[in-house]
């Protein structure tokens, strides 16, 4: 549920667990109406100039991280927690959700991170698709794959290179 915030409110509300997902520009009535049914804190900001009951809003929403361990693991109460899933659900403000898997004990380069979103079809640059993004990390992008009909379009990003190899499982791609 969408609640207003009064100005000042943001850093108490970071230390609890939001961030800032966006902006936006209304009056009470019109940003309650447009996150409704949200999980957002809307932080009230300055005034807009000459549109009475307007104001600037930063929308907050809360980032979850919860600790797991490889699913086997949970038949067994003993057994530590050894990884981390980060869930940013910013689908009421953008239409993306981030989802970020890495060791608690690890390196940033063992983090996995996707976005998923709507996008527009790599085939013919028409149709909106769902798609999810597949980073190296936070900054670089490894490739996106299209839910086109009943088929996935993978497409690589640029100097991204897949290469096929074999395992006792079968058929993998290494992805670099």
């Amino acid at each position: 549920m969408a609640t207003i915030c009064e100005f000042g409110t943001a850093p108490d509300l970071a230390k609890a667990g939001f961030q800032i997902t966006s902006t936006t520009v209304g009056t009470d009535a019109s940003v309650m109406a447009e996150y409704e049914g949200c999980d957002v804190c809307l932080v009230r900001g300055p005034a807009i100039f000459g549109d009475d009951g307007k104001f600037e809003w930063a929308v907050m929403g809360r980032v979850q991280s919860v600790q797991v361990k490889h699913w086997e693991g949970y038949s067994d109460s003993g057994k530590p927690f050894t990884h981390q899933v980060d869930v940013d659900d910013q689908r009421s403000s953008n239409g993306q959700l981030y989802l970020t898997v890495g060791a608690l004990e690890g390196h940033v380069y063992d983090m996995l991170s996707a976005t998923a979103e709507i996008s527009t079809n790599p085939e013919n640059g028409i149709d909106h698709v769902p798609v999810i993004h597949i980073h190296f990390d936070s900054d670089a992008l490894a490739f996106s794959a299209f839910k086109v009909n009943d088929k996935i379009v993978l497409r690589l990003e640029e100097g991204v290179s897949m290469e096929q190899f074999y395992s006792p499982a079968g058929r993998m791609y290494w992805v670099d």
